[in-house]
């Protein structure tokens, strides 16, 4: 069976590539703003000469700056080889807003959101919380556009501030953990966790902010929530992000490329092989079931 990773090729997609040649006759690594999707009276998802869908297994991933290729790429290898995240899942997951909303149909739990555009509303809405509270813009990823506003002063400079982008952004409830967070990486039925704690003066608790990170083993309610997180948004390898408070655990994040150097290093488990392993068995489930429609 073969594999194509199809990222940014960045630290944690070229492991992955790495461990899956344990399991995998042949694994590709490919650049994704390198991958060109034709359409004609076929769909095909190319790279250079080759069609991807000659492959088995396409573990796509990327930021939201790529999300229309992204979506292409997942619709047009549609059933024609296993993939861990769909169409859906990326549009939905690369917008923070419509994750919560989806999350919702689900009941699962997440701060109290506004999603707002227009100052004048933005201003009405800070009027009546409770500080502090959470500013976010929608595609930020690594801690990035995040921004927390301790007093109604500090929340009106933030509008006035974000007004200038012209886009839409969220106004949260902040939910007190000690300035930490949970990173749960969801690999099908499997959970791989660690707790992030912020640096003195800092209070976006991600590695990429300056953030610690050690093992955290969940205990079956937080677990359930982060897999029941990931089904919903169609995911089978995905990255849950958590807020443990002192009487609930929220959602806040669901990451579709999610990083696993630290992951490793903070819990000493090879991440990259227990992804690499999940998508060969999912990948032989899937091949099976194609040859026993073909044969049926």
């Amino acid at each position: 069976m073969k594999l194509a990773v199809i990222s940014l090729k960045g630290k944690s997609s070229e492991r992955i590539a790495r461990a899956a040649a344990k399991y995998f006759e042949k694994v590709s690594s490919f650049k994704l703003g390198n991958v060109r999707v034709d359409v004609n009276k076929e769909t095909a998802v190319m790279h250079e000469n080759k069609n991807l869908a000659d492959y088995d297994c396409i573990y796509l991933r990327g930021s939201h700056k790529y999300l229309d290729l992204l979506c292409s790429i997942a619709i047009g290898l549609k059933n024609k080889v296993y993939m861990p995240i769909s169409a859906d899942s990326f549009l939905i997951g690369h917008n923070k807003f419509l994750t919560e909303v989806k999350l919702k149909e689900e009941s699962i739990p997440f701060p109290a959101t506004h999603l707002v555009h227009k100052t004048e509303i933005a201003k009405e809405i800070v009027n009546k919380l409770h500080y502090p509270v959470v500013f976010k813009v929608l595609s930020g990823t690594h801690g990035k556009g995040v921004m927390f506003a301790e007093s109604l002063e500090s929340a009106n400079s933030l509008i006035d501030m974000l007004s200038k982008l012209k886009e839409p952004y969220m106004i949260q409830e902040f939910v007190e953990t000690g300035a930490s967070d949970i990173r749960a990486l969801v690999i099908g039925n499997d959970v791989v966790s660690m707790k992030r704690s912020a640096k003195k003066g800092e209070l976006r608790a991600g590695l990429h902010s300056g953030g610690e990170g050690r093992k955290i083993e969940l205990n079956y309610e937080d677990k359930q929530l982060a897999k029941r997180t990931a089904r919903t948004l169609g995911c089978d390898v995905c990255g849950v992000d958590m807020l443990k408070g002192a009487t609930k655990t929220v959602v806040t994040e669901v990451n579709l490329s999610p990083g696993i150097v630290g992951l490793t290093r903070s819990t000493n488990i090879n991440v990259a092989d227990k992804i690499a392993s999940y998508l060969y068995k999912k990948t032989e489930e899937f091949v099976k079931g194609v040859k026993q429609k073909e044969i049926g």
